[in-house]
């Protein structure tokens, strides 16, 4: 109970309200998605585009 104490009078004294704080912190958290994944995204919304399309032409007859 203590440590809560002392976390309010530190956010009273700086004007900055707890949630505030914790949101800036997770946002300063973030990582950048890696290249690698952003490719294997690619390739697999192209190769299902072309299942797609084969499913497609292939009941359209054309």
């Amino acid at each position: 109970m203590s440590f809560e104490l002392d976390d309010c009078r530190i956010f009273a004294k700086t004007g900055i309200r707890k949630e505030e704080s914790m949101w800036q912190s997770q946002v300063s958290n973030l990582v950048a998605t890696p290249w690698h994944l952003w490719l294997t995204g690619v390739s697999a919304l192209l190769w299902n585009s072309m299942g797609a399309l084969d499913y497609f032409m292939t009941q359209t007859q054309n």
